[in-house]
């Protein structure tokens, strides 16, 4: 089904593609001049979606619109006007879906189940480390370490090429440690993790964004700023 999907869009997208180059052939010098960015924007967007595999959902979605390229565009213009040129942030408005959503393609995917089960015992361990009494306050600082890690990756570093896979690892690793908290009861308070776990967590993030100039002391107080952890028991 997917495959058929993918087929139907790319005829789709090749056609919108060539009747607005036709369209603009016949344009006066002016018009062509001042649509050049969105020439630009629909080239790249037709070879992203080209070389790279959407969500079947997001093949639907597209498939949605009369004019899927003219579509995107205008979203684009409305969220990133001053960054229309880059390719690579045209991702960032294909049709901006929740990640719940996004991960319900593979929800029953044996390579999630072995992720889930890894971070499981990886939280049994970060647990082991602590009494009865305080694991739910540990489990909370954790989980909010895991949104802040999330907020980094999926809202600043929306731009960073090949971040989604440490977005797709935080979505799972919340999941579960939510999961776990609600299996021993949530006493409200928060423990927050030492700074040892924080820089860990900083230094997955810097692999991918040191390239775009950021670095790990940078990433450590944003994490930090987002948990706000000002004035708050750590471990």
């Amino acid at each position: 089904m997917k495959k058929i999907l993918r087929t139907q869009l790319l005829a789709r997208l090749e056609q919108e593609y060539s009747d607005y180059l036709d369209e603009l052939h016949g344009a006066d010098i002016d018009t062509v001049i001042s649509s050049s960015d969105k020439t630009n924007f629909y080239a790249n967007m037709l070879v992203y979606i080209r070389e790279h595999d959407l969500f079947e959902n997001q093949l639907k979605t597209l498939l949605g619109y009369e004019k899927p390229l003219e579509n995107l565009y205008y979203c684009f213009c409305e969220n990133n006007f001053d960054l229309l040129a880059r390719a690579d942030t045209a991702r960032k408005v294909i049709f901006q879906i929740e990640k719940e959503d996004r991960h319900e393609d593979y929800a029953d995917d044996s390579e999630i189940k072995g992720l889930k089960i890894s971070i499981f015992k990886d939280c049994r361990k970060y647990l082991s480390t602590f009494d009865e009494y305080d694991a739910p306050a540990a489990l909370n600082g954790r989980i909010q370490l895991i949104k802040a890690a999330s907020k980094i990756v999926n809202k600043d570093l929306s731009y960073v090429n090949g971040i989604d896979g440490l977005s797709d690892y935080l979505y799972y690793e919340q999941k579960v440690y939510e999961e776990q908290l609600e299996k021993i009861g949530n006493n409200k308070q928060t423990l927050y993790p030492h700074d040892g776990v924080i820089e860990r967590y900083a230094m997955r993030i810097f692999q991918y964004a040191e390239p775009y100039g950021w670095d790990v002391t940078n990433i450590t107080d944003r994490l930090k700023k987002y948990m706000d952890m000002e004035g708050s028991a750590t471990m």
